[in-house]
C-alpha cells in the first residue's frame, strides 16, 4: 500500500495515509532501533532469535554462528563501488561552534589591533591602563611554551599560550558515531521456502507468528520484523540491500534438493519488496538453514558489553545450542567467544491453541466468527473457544436468551449481539487455561546453563504452576544462586521472557522489584549486599505484557505475574536456606575444633605439670584413712595412685597426654559432651569407651577432664575444694588447678579456663566445667 493523499477541504489540506514499512522507518524507536549502538545490537539479537525458532520449529538442536565486520569509510565505499571525491570549499565542512572556539577573545583581538596601531602612530594619545583585578606582585602562572614553525631551538621567538587541560587533549567518545557492520548469520534451522523469501523479508506486518502460540516473534515486530527492520534500517544507514541463501526443510533428518540466493530491499512507501536478484540451484554443497547478510550503520564500541552480555544470557537459557560469535576488524579477527552446547534436551516445541474465552473482545470475536468454518452459535462456542464444551456451550447460548438460539447463524449477530457475547463471558468463571502447550525452558535446562556459564556454588530452581493472564496460560520458572567466580557481590538479576534475554530497563520489571523488595534474603541466610546472589526468572506464556514493543521489560502492575515470580523466589531460597544452614553448622563445627586444637599444646604443658606435683606428692595410706573416706574419696584415692604409677613408670608423658586431647577434639561429638556434662553417669563411660581403655583409669580421668573441656556447662564436684593453692596461665586462657583435698595432701580436684581475671578471682565455688 503506497502513501496516498487525499483532499478534504478548500484550503488544500490532505489526509495522508501511510503505509507500515513508512511508519516503522520513521519511529523505528518502537522496535528497539533507538541510536546506533541499539540498533546494531537489535539487529543481532532479533536474527539469532529467528535461527533459535527456525531450528526449534523442526526439532534441531540450533548451532548459530554470527559473524561482525566492521568496516571504516573508505572499506565501505569500497564495497559499494563509490569513488571518493576531492572537498574543495572547506569551509563547508567546518563547524561554525569550534571554529568560533579557537578564536581569541574578542578584547585580547583588540588590544592586538590596538598594539598594531601604536607601532605605526607616534602621535598617538597615550591611553591610562586599566586596574588590574589581581596582585601584581602575585606570582604568574607557570604557562607551556610552544615552539613557533619555522624556528630553531635556539631562537628566543615562541608562542606561549595556555596549558591544555587533560580532558581538552582526550578525543570525546561519541556515542552516536556510527561505523558500518556486515553481520552474517547462520543457521541450521528449517530455512524458508523458495516464493515466500520476497514477501517474508521485504513486507512489514507480514509473518507466519499470528495467532495464539509462545512465540519470541510476535506481532510482525519480533523475529519476523527484525529481519525487515533490519532490511529498513539497513536501506536508511548504507542504503545496501540483504543477501539470504536459504534450503528449505519441512522436518529434520532431510536434506533439501535445491538453495534459494534472494538479494532484495524494501519499497517503503509502498511496503513491498524490491527484488534484485531470486533464484534457485541446486543443493550440491548440501546445505541447510539460512544464510543471511546484511550491512547496516551502528555503534560497536557503545554496545559490545551488551551484545556479549546477551550471548552469555542466551546461553544459560538455550544450553542445548551452539552459540558462536566472532567480530572482525580490519583484515585481523578481533576475538572469537564459543558456548558449547551443555544439554540435548530441548524443550517441546510450542503448540497454537484456540482463544480463550476470557481473551476475547468486540473486534477479536467479530474475527473469529468471520472465520469460522463453524455456523450456528453453539458449534462456534465449543469448537472455535477453548476451555467450552458442548454442556457449557448450550448453557451459555440460554443464559443470552432472546433473541439467542442454539442453532443462530454467526454471521448474522450484530455489534450489538458480539458485545453482549464478550461481556457475558468476561463475567463467567471459566477454568486456567491449559499450560502444556507451552514451551519453557525446563528446570533441568536452566540449572545447567547456570552451572555451564557462572559456576555457582548452589543452584535452586522452582516452577510455578500455571497462571492466566487475560486468558492466556503464564508460566514462570525461577532460578537462586549462590557463589560464583563471574559474579559480583550482591544480587544480580537476569531477566527472561519467552527464553529471550532482557538487558535493558531492568528498573521498573516486576523480577527486579520483587527480588529487591519482597524477598528478605536474610531469612534465609543470605547477605544481599556480600553474598554473590543470582536472580534468574524466565516467564513464558502466549502473550506477554511487555512494556511497549520493544520488549524491553515486564511491569509489576499484573498481580498475577508479580504473586507467581514472589512464590518461584521463595521456593527457590527456602531450598538454598536448608543447604546454606548446613554448610554454616559445618563451617562452625570446623572452625570449633581448630580453636580447641590451638589450646591443646598449653593445656597438656598445664596438665602435665600438676601430674608431675601430685606425684612428688606421696599419698595417704588406705588403711589408715578409710574409716574417714567416703566411698568416693576412696574410689579417688585409688584412680589417683593408679594415675601416679603411670607417671613413674612413664607409660603417661606430655606427648600421650596431647595425642589423647587430640583425639577427643577430632571424635567426640558435641552432643556427647553436654550429655556427660548435664548427667555424669555410667552412660557417659560407655560412650568415652569408644575413644579409652575402659580399664585404663588415668585415661578415662583424663578423658573426663577433656570432655568437661569442651563443653560450655558445668558438673558439681564431689569433694569440698578450698581456694586454688596452683594457677599457671598460658596466652589468653588461665588454667585453674585446685590441688588441696583438706588434708594437706595435693590432688587434682578441679578443672577450669578462665578467660578474665575476674573470673579467676571467683573461682572458688565447687564446679569443674569450661
Amino acid at each position: 500500500m503506497s502513501t496516498q493523499s487525499v483532499k478534504v477541504n478548500a484550503r488544500g489540506e490532505v489526509l495522508q495515509i501511510r503505509s507500515p514499512a513508512e511508519f516503522f522507518a520513521e519511529n523505528q524507536n518502537i522496535a528497539g532501533f533507538d541510536n546506533p549502538g541499539k540498533c546494531l545490537y537489535t539487529t543481532i539479537r532479533e536474527l539469532v532469535e529467528n535461527s533459535l525458532d527456525a531450528a526449534e520449529s523442526i526439532g534441531v538442536l540450533p548451532q548459530i554462528d554470527v559473524t561482525i565486520t566492521e568496516m571504516d569509510e573508505a572499506a565501505f565505499n569500497t564495497s559499494r563501488d563509490i569513488q571518493v571525491t576531492t572537498r574543495f570549499d572547506k569551509d563547508l565542512y567546518s563547524d561554525p561552534k569550534e571554529k568560533k572556539r579557537k578564536q581569541p577573545p574578542s578584547a585580547v583581538v583588540n588590544e592586538m589591533k590596538q598594539a598594531e596601531s601604536d607601532e605605526y602612530d607616534d602621535d598617538a594619545p597615550l591611553k591610562p591602563k586599566k586596574k588590574l583585578k589581581y596582585d601584581e606582585d602575585a606570582p604568574l602562572k607557570p604557562r607551556k611554551t610552544v615552539k613557533s614553525a619555522g624556528t630553531s631551538p635556539t631562537t628566543p621567538s615562541t608562542a606561549t599560550v595556555a596549558a591544555p587541560s587533560p580532558k581538552q587533549n582526550a578525543a570525546p567518545v561519541n556515542r552516536n558515531a556510527i561505523m558500518y557492520y556486515k553481520i552474517e548469520v547462520k543457521d541450521n534451522g528449517c530455512g524458508m521456502a523458495h516464493a515466500q523469501i520476497p514477501n517474508m523479508l521485504g513486507r512489514v506486518l507480514a509473518g507466519s507468528k499470528y495467532g495464539v502460540r509462545q512465540t519470541r516473534g510476535k506481532f510482525g515486530l519480533g523475529a519476523k520484523m527484525a529481519r525487515t527492520c533490519a532490511l529498513i534500517w539497513s536501506k536508511k544507514s548504507t542504503g545496501m540491500p540483504i543477501t539470504v541463501r536459504s534450503a528449505h526443510m519441512s522436518k529434520a533428518n532431510t536434506m533439501p534438493k535445491h538453495v534459494s540466493f534472494c538479494k532484495l530491499d524494501i519499497d517503503i512507501f509502498k511496503n513491498e519488496p524490491n527484488v534484485l536478484e531470486h533464484y534457485k540451484s541446486r543443493n550440491i554443497e548440501e546445505m541447510t538453514g539460512t544464510e543471511l547478510t546484511v550491512t547496516v550503520g551502528g555503534n560497536w564500541t557503545t554496545y559490545r558489553s551488551r551484545i556479549v552480555h546477551y550471548f552469555q544470557q542466551l546461553a544459560i537459557i538455550t544450553p542445548y545450542a551452539q552459540l558462536e560469535l566472532s567480530f572482525i576488524k580490519g583484515k585481523h579477527k578481533e576475538f572469537t567467544m564459543r558456548y558449547d552446547r551443555r544439554s540435548d534436551q530441548m524443550p517441546p516445541t510450542a503448540q497454537q491453541v484456540q482463544h480463550h474465552p476470557l481473551a476475547l473482545n468486540d473486534l477479536l470475536l467479530a474475527q473469529l466468527m468471520e472465520h469460522s468454518k463453524q455456523r450456528t452459535l453453539h458449534g462456534f462456542l465449543c469448537h472455535d473457544l477453548a476451555a467450552v464444551d458442548a454442556n457449557l456451550a448450550t448453557r451459555i447460548v440460554n443464559e443470552l436468551d432472546t433473541p439467542f438460539t442454539l442453532d443462530m447463524d454467526i454471521h448474522t449477530l450484530t455489534s450489538n449481539h458480539i458485545h453482549q457475547v464478550v461481556r457475558l463471558l468476561k463475567e463467567m468463571h471459566f477454568n486456567v487455561p491449559d499450560g502444556h502447550w507451552l514451551s519453557p525452558a525446563g528446570e533441568y535446562n536452566l540449572r545447567l546453563g547456570i552451572l555451564k556459564e557462572l559456576e555457582p556454588d548452589m543452584v535452586a530452581t522452582h516452577t510455578y504452576k500455571t497462571s492466566e493472564f487475560e486468558g492466556h496460560a503464564l508460566i514462570v520458572e525461577a532460578a537462586v544462586s549462590v557463589g560464583g567466580a563471574p559474579m559480583k557481590e550482591g544480587i544480580s538479576i537476569y531477566r527472561f521472557a519467552n527464553r529471550i534475554p532482557l538487558l535493558f530497563e531492568a528498573g521498573g520489571d516486576v523480577v527486579t522489584r520483587t527480588a529487591n523488595k519482597d524477598i528478605n534474603w536474610t531469612y534465609y541466610k543470605m547477605d544481599p549486599k556480600r553474598d554473590k546472589i543470582g536472580v534468574f526468572v524466565s516467564i513464558v506464556s502466549t502473550k506477554i505484557p511487555f512494556k511497549g514493543t520493544g520488549k524491553e521489560y515486564i511491569g509489576d502492575d499484573i498481580p498475577a505475574i508479580k504473586d507467581a515470580v514472589k512464590q518461584c523466589l521463595r521456593q527457590c531460597c527456602s531450598q538454598l536456606r536448608v543447604k546454606l544452614v548446613q554448610r554454616h553448622l559445618k563451617h562452625d563445627k570446623q572452625e570449633r575444633k581448630q580453636k580447641l586444637r590451638r589450646y591443646i599444646p598449653d593445656v597438656t604443658r598445664a596438665l602435665f605439670g600438676v601430674l608431675e606435683r601430685m606425684n612428688s606428692h606421696p599419698s595417704p595410706s588406705t588403711s589408715t584413712t578409710a574409716a574417714t573416706l567416703t566411698q568416693s574419696q576412696r574410689e579417688f584415692l585409688e584412680a589417683k595412685a593408679e594415675l601416679q604409677a603411670s607417671i613413674r613408670g612413664k607409660t603417661l608423658s606430655a606427648a600421650i597426654l596431647a595425642e589423647k586431647l587430640l583425639v577427643v577434639v577430632k571424635r567426640c561429638d558435641d552432643q556427647v559432651a553436654l550429655d556427660y556434662v548435664a548427667k555424669p553417669s555410667e552412660k557417659t563411660k560407655a560412650c568415652l569407651s569408644t575413644l579409652f581403655d575402659p580399664h585404663d583409669v588415668s585415661a578415662l580421668t583424663l578423658a573426663s577432664i577433656v570432655v568437661c573441656v569442651c563443653s560450655v556447662r558445668t558438673v558439681e564436684c564431689p569433694i569440698n575444694v578450698a581456694r586454688p593453692t596452683h594457677c599457671t596461665s598460658r596466652g589468653d586462657i588461665s588454667v585453674v588447678f585446685s590441688c588441696n583435698d583438706g588434708g594437706g595432701n595435693p590432688s587434682l580436684m578441679r578443672f577450669q579456663v578462665l578467660s578474665t581475671q575476674s573470673d579467676r578471682a571467683d573461682s572458688g565455688h565447687n564446679t569443674l566445667g569450661w
